[in-house]
């Protein structure tokens, strides 16, 4: 199965870009152009990486993020704070909603790409450490049920 990344941003030429970037590398990539459409998405489906744009109409870019992180299926997921401007107040406010990661538009197709594979990768890795964490709990619970009896 592929991995999914989130996409949202109201330019619709910059999702494109993201589209084109990740798309031939066997991502599925998700277009939402504003926060609440995008929350509203996540209830119901899982994504692998969300990129955001700091500034989104209706809901901003870090109250999105801040959202995802207060959602506990979703708080783990990475989020990727996109922005036209090069400012310390929009870095600093997307690290205090937790970002991730603040990219400054416009981004190179093939920089994009490195980022998020190398996210996605880490999730991979996490989700299999999870994994391995969890079966050496249970491999322990069933040698001390066992050496009950």
């Amino acid at each position: 199965m592929s991995e999914t990344v989130l996409v949202v941003d109201h330019d619709m030429i910059a999702s494109a870009i993201v589209r084109q970037a990740l798309s031939p590398r066997g991502i599925r990539v998700i277009e939402r152009r504003n926060g609440p459409a995008a929350l509203l998405w996540l209830e119901s489906h899982d994504a692998d990486l969300i990129l955001v744009e700091a500034s989104l109409p209706e809901v901003s870019g870090p109250d999105v993020c801040r959202q995802i992180r207060a959602t506990e299926r979703t708080r783990h997921v990475p989020v990727l704070m996109l922005s036209n401007r090069d400012r310390f107040a929009d870095r600093a406010e997307a690290q205090a909603a937790g970002a991730d990661l603040f990219l400054v538009k416009p981004l190179s197709a093939l920089r994009l790409s490195q980022l998020v594979q190398r996210f996605l990768i880490l999730r991979r890795f996490e989700a299999r450490r999870a994994e391995l964490v969890a079966l050496s709990g249970s491999g322990r619970a069933a040698r001390e049920a066992a050496g009950r009896s």
